[in-house]
């Protein structure tokens, strides 16, 4: 939506200081690197830099104006909006568009899925609506905000709502207002900030008490957290998953890294859902996504269609083929223990010669890490893995937990690096062997992929 100087300034509660009040915006933009010409900078003032230091290169990309707490030279081309807090002031802007554009919001969050649920909503839903969806992982205080932003001629938006502290997800539901709250699960993510699972649900279950009253409430019904965490809700509820319980209730044919077939029923209709993406745990990404349809009308004879062609987000379980048959899943945007425990599975149904799984550190896991990370070692072995390597700092724990489960150290290894993991991985390869890689961000575990692609498949043939 086009918006004048003038405009802004009365949805953010700020004034014009300079500049024509009458002056049109045509985007918006919180990074100096990337503004467009026509676009609004707003001066955001986070934990690590501050954007009032960058406003003179946001201008000579083209900013049209300025958001900004402070005063700031703009000279006599640009606008500037003064307010109180820029990062307040985006929020609100995004949630006056909001209301401006009268879309149905669908909101999303869970400790694992959340994006590919997304991904699997949206294209559900826009079998039957023109729907904006956030991009990549815009998920959190910032990012949400600018995707609300980008609102033109849609009827529903679906958004994805991170959080790494208590009230977050409710804030977000502030600006957001969801019609539709879907949440995918509930899991040791973040636990370093949390201390306890139960706290988790508790904070994800904020986007529960966020959702307007005439609302829907999509719900994991094989999931007792998630459950537990609807009861915030006393409005109408949708619980998907594989259970008798389930309203949309799928039926797995199979599940691999090729992709899953299932059947799923709602109500009288039942329809067949065969999509490329990968493993059992995507099963549960894919009904949630048609629950959300679902919730909006949709039948799911008609979402269905939408998750055909629905490839895994970058580093979420791509598939990559080496030479020699040599097979990679990458797994390497993120990890927590139980999308580890999914990644073990998928690895365990790829036909191939050896099965390696390379394990990078799962962060924030506070207190819970050693034993968490040993736990994943035992997770590994009784999906048979064959050659296990770990990566990182609690790199020593998984391999304890691998021994201690039956793996034979001759097939264990401990690396602290991911380019040390990729140059490993590079000289073991095999023809016909299937590699995991999975790690948190943090880890770069992506580096480790490109090291062991270089090799292709030069290592020991036998």
């Amino acid at each position: 939506m086009r918006l004048s100087a003038g405009e802004v300034a009365r949805l953010v509660a700020g004034s014009v200081a300079s500049g024509h009040p009458h002056a049109q915006v045509e985007g918006f933009s919180i990074d100096s690197r990337r503004v467009e010409p026509g676009q609004l900078f707003f001066a955001i003032v986070g934990p690590r830099h501050d954007g009032h230091h960058f406003v003179s290169q946001a201008i000579a990309r083209g900013a049209c104006g300025i958001v900004a707490s402070s005063d700031v030279a703009v000279g006599t081309e640009v606008f500037l909006v003064r307010v109180a807090d820029t990062t307040r002031a985006l929020q609100d802007l995004a949630a006056a568009i909001r209301d401006r554009a009268g879309v149905q919001v669908v909101a999303i969050t869970g400790s694992t899925g959340k994006t590919t649920t997304k991904d699997a909503a949206a294209a559900a839903i826009a079998t039957r609506h023109r729907v904006l969806k956030s991009e990549g992982n815009l998920n959190n205080h910032y990012g949400l905000p600018l995707s609300l932003l980008r609102l033109g001629d849609e009827s529903v938006a679906v958004l994805e709502m991170g959080m790494s502290a208590p009230g977050e997800i409710a804030r977000l539901c502030e600006i957001a207002k969801p019609d539709v709250s879907v949440l995918t699960n509930v899991g040791e993510a973040h636990l370093e900030f949390f201390g306890t699972v139960d706290a988790i649900g508790e904070a994800k279950g904020e986007i529960f008490v966020g959702l307007k009253a005439e609302g829907v409430a999509v719900v994991n019904a094989d999931d007792p957290l998630v459950l537990e965490q609807a009861k915030k809700f006393s409005g109408r509820k949708i619980r998907f998953g594989l259970s008798d319980d389930a309203d949309v209730r799928g039926h797995v044919a199979s599940a691999s890294s090729a992709g899953v077939r299932f059947t799923v029923e709602r109500g009288r209709d039942r329809v067949d859902v065969s999509s490329p993406l990968p493993g059992r745990h995507n099963v549960y990404n894919l009904l949630a996504g048609l629950a959300a349809a679902s919730a909006l009308d949709v039948p799911i004879s008609i979402a269905a269609r939408g998750l055909t062609e629905l490839l895994p987000a970058h580093h979420r379980g791509e598939r990559l083929e080496l030479p020699g048959g040599v097979v990679v899943i990458d797994e390497t945007y993120n990890s927590n223990p139980r999308a580890l425990r999914a990644a073990l599975d998928l690895l365990s149904t790829e036909p191939g010669r050896r099965h390696v799984a390379v394990i990078g550190d799962m962060l924030e896991l506070g207190e819970a890490a050693e034993e968490l990370h040993r736990q994943a070692g035992r997770d590994a072995a009784s999906r048979g893995v064959d050659v296990l390597i770990a990566v990182g700092g609690l790199a020593d724990y998984v391999l304890e937990g691998a021994k201690d489960a039956g793996i034979e150290t001759a097939r264990l290894d401990v690396v602290r690096s991911a380019e040390e993991a990729g140059a490993l991985v590079r000289g073991l390869l095999r023809e016909g062997d299937v590699v995991l890689f999975k790690g948190s961000r943090g880890v770069g575990l992506e580096r480790a992929i490109e090291i062991a692609r270089k090799g292709g498949s030069e290592g020991e043939s036998a």
